[in-house]
């Protein structure tokens, strides 16, 4: 279908890949006599061999990383007609603006494609896939899983381990669906962005969240999220400060007992309470916290 080979087996639809580098070489085989320059070799394969990947990136679970080799493998190969390589690959796929010479990197591509089906998804009523998502939690039901800030691995105070992620990942999706895991998980590697301005931090989601953890664990209690209970500034008063346990319980009902509810405000970063302490939070609605809002704008 559209050149993507359909198999019941899930595991094969990843020979697609395979296939494609073949056809690769073949794309490349016409030139490698020819007389180009750099730029014109990088123009080529960005045109002429990247688009042959684009829809089985929109369609398929990620290749694993021994296909990314392969196929850097070859480019490069054809880039310096199979000699030692002048420039450093990072130099080669840096934007003209940063200095580089513009070479799509296939791996980022990936993502920017898998990712591109969140906006697609979250703003079309209609779709049987989010009809699938919308089956998998609440965090989908609610319609929160483009505001998650789970940092896959990025610089933050709390180790979390790839099997507790795997866990949190289990939990959020619960068919073992790859390529929405993989949708989920590029959408996550350009969301995530820790806060800084107060504003910031009364927008951060208390569920799926790297900062928030309970023993180095995100959370997802359905309960709390049932009650609408989604970000730190459900549970803050008035006055800008975090509710008494009765104050729960008048705002909410049972959403937590009195032990998770310590819980849940012990496990909120301690420079974070202390920056809602020492200043005015915005009382009120707020947008909630994401890298950016490009998406978001663009849908009005």
């Amino acid at each position: 279908m559209l050149g993507v080979g359909i198999t019941g087996d899930i595991n094969k639809l990843t020979d697609n890949y395979q296939d494609r580098l073949t056809k690769v070489d073949r794309t490349l085989q016409p030139w490698r006599m020819l007389p180009m320059t750099l730029y014109g070799k990088i123009t080529l394969i960005n045109t002429l061999v990247v688009s042959q990947f684009t829809h089985l990136f929109l369609s398929l679970p990620s290749p694993g990383k021994t296909f990314f080799q392969t196929y850097e493998q070859k480019i490069f190969k054809f880039i310096w007609n199979g000699k030692p390589e002048k420039i450093k690959r990072k130099i080669l796929y840096n934007t003209y603006d940063n200095g580089g010479l513009g070479l799509i990197h296939l791996p980022s591509f990936d993502l920017t494609r898998k990712a591109s089906w969140v906006p697609r998804i979250f703003f079309q009523q209609d779709s049987s896939r989010k009809s699938f998502l919308c089956t998998s939690s609440v965090i989908f039901s609610r319609y929160l899983y483009p505001f998650l800030q789970l940092s896959l691995g990025k610089d933050i105070a709390t180790k979390i381990s790839t099997d507790q992620m795997n866990n949190v990942f289990i939990r959020l999706l619960v068919s073992p669906n790859p390529f929405f895991k993989d949708v989920l998980k590029a959408w996550l590697s350009f969301q995530f962005k820790p806060p800084e301005t107060l504003k910031e931090i009364q927008a951060q989601l208390l569920w799926c969240n790297s900062s928030i953890v309970i023993e180095n664990t995100p959370i997802i209690w359905e309960k709390p999220l049932k009650h609408g209970i989604y970000y730190i500034n459900d549970l803050l008063d008035t006055n800008g400060r975090f509710l008494s346990y009765n104050g729960l319980l008048a705002k909410f009902g049972t959403a937590f007992d009195k032990l998770e509810y310590n819980q849940i405000l012990s496990a909120i970063p301690r420079n974070w309470k202390k920056k809602l302490l020492d200043n005015t939070p915005v009382i009120g609605p707020i947008l909630p916290h994401t890298a950016n809002y490009v998406w978001l704008k663009a849908s009005f």
